[in-house]
């Protein structure tokens, strides 16, 4: 067998840290992390508030719509009503002209008629 060289690895030399560095790193990492945790939730409190009066200010224009919508529903049914009231059909003379039907083309629709066969 041959002779194996041996070379000693370098080694670092770690340095000495006072307890002053240690507390300013340490001191400088919470004011870091706390930096960065109020951030956070800040931006959350701004996202959660805004989307909520996003959602206020869609509610009211939907209350809004409703109320216009009821409101235009109440005058068509006013309109039908008064078109189609009695004194309105004698009225209109096409009421008049119409024939009325007779006895024998009536026709019935029975409980038979309707059943699924």
């Amino acid at each position: 067998m041959g002779v194996i060289d041996f070379t000693k690895r370098e080694r670092k030399i770690k340095t000495k840290t006072t307890l002053k560095t240690e507390t300013r790193k340490t001191i400088r990492a919470l004011i870091i992390t706390l930096s960065i945790m109020i951030l956070v939730l800040w931006g959350t409190f701004l996202a959660i508030t805004t989307h909520g009066s996003e959602r206020g200010y869609a509610l009211a224009q939907a209350k809004l719509k409703n109320k216009n919508l009821k409101s235009e529903a109440a005058s068509i049914k006013t309109n039908l009503t008064t078109t189609t009231s009695f004194t309105e059909l004698e009225a209109n003379s096409t009421v008049s002209q119409m024939t009325p039907l007779s006895d024998e083309n009536k026709t019935y629709v029975t409980k038979e008629d309707n059943t699924v066969k």
